[in-house]
């Protein structure tokens, strides 16, 4: 099994309380290092369903309290965030726990009221090239390279760090974040959340011919981030689906099944869509069975073995 990762969605379930479930979702760290896993991933949402929005200091914690795990958001939305203030933020975490930090960046927007409290203009935001420009100039502060352009700046401290790697996010039929990725030599993250797999072998494939080497990266990485429910029988696992559903009618997740059948199903995944690494994200459960999801799995895949 090639390397096996986790993204953590911070959904919340009717009757949770918020701080209980970040406080649990902060825990979950050292039981997924403990399980083998590779990365742990949390996303930035800025919606009511979900219990955190600022994935920097769960990032912090969790690289805290282990001493393998690659921790990182999933993704930093570069539309609401300017570039210097990400870089310096993740500069000081890989200066924290080098070579463990990941910086997913992602294009999402903000909506409603949100949008007018981080002081965003919606017109802006939809300007073609925006998020593109940003990533650009993230990357260049990341790297020391002279920082040029409107949304140049100083050098970002501390400087005599190289990184984190930039992870860029993307879904769906677009190229946008696949072409910057390949461009700049950053790894993609092609995501099925919102999207059926039906484009990822060719986004992926296309990544993979434009690629463009760079010192943080010289061959092309490509991920895949997929919803997942895994059960002790394939029976607990249509009872878990049909939970889910009383949340999100339409959930369909990419790997469902029993370990034995998530595992045939993942490393399916991994061939037909020409990927180096599947992200799970299991949706709609409690902490605690998410984490016994992804024990299972550990167990069937031999993580850690």
């Amino acid at each position: 099994m090639k390397k096996l990762s986790v993204l953590e969605l911070g959904y919340r379930l009717p009757g949770d309380s918020p701080a209980k479930v970040v406080r649990e979702i902060a825990a979950s760290a050292q039981v997924l290092e403990r399980l083998g896993y590779h990365r742990l991933w949390f996303a930035e949402h800025h919606a009511d369903q979900h219990v955190y929005a600022s994935p920097e200091p769960l990032v912090a914690h969790a690289a805290a309290v282990t001493s393998r795990l690659r921790v990182g958001p999933a993704g930093i939305l570069m539309n609401v965030h300017v570039p210097v203030r990400v870089a310096e933020v993740f500069r000081t975490l890989e200066a924290l726990h080098p070579e463990r930090i990941d910086l997913g960046v992602a294009g999402g927007r903000l909506l409603g009221e949100h949008e007018k409290a981080y002081g965003v203009e919606p017109e802006e935001v939809l300007r073609s090239g925006l998020y593109g420009r940003r990533v650009e100039q993230l990357v260049a502060h990341l790297r020391g390279e002279p920082a040029r352009g409107p949304l140049g700046g100083p050098d970002v401290a501390p400087r005599d760090v190289d990184g984190p790697i930039v992870i860029c996010l993307g879904a769906g039929q677009g190229r946008g974040n696949m072409a910057i990725a390949a461009k700049l030599g950053l790894p993609f993250c092609y995501s099925l959340f919102h999207s059926g797999p039906d484009h990822a072998r060719e986004v992926i494939s296309e990544y993979r011919e434009t690629f463009q080497p760079s010192r943080w990266l010289p061959r092309p990485y490509a991920l895949l981030a997929v919803n997942m429910l895994c059960g002790a029988t394939n029976n607990d696992a249509a009872a878990m689906l049909n939970r889910a559903r009383l949340h999100s009618a339409g959930f369909r997740p990419a790997i469902l099944g029993r370990p034995a059948l998530c595992r045939e199903q993942i490393e399916r995944l991994l061939a037909q869509k020409g990927a180096d690494e599947v992200v799970i994200a299991s949706s709609y459960q409690e902490v605690s069975e998410r984490l016994e999801a992804y024990h299972l799995l550990a167990e069937a895949c031999g993580l850690g073995s």
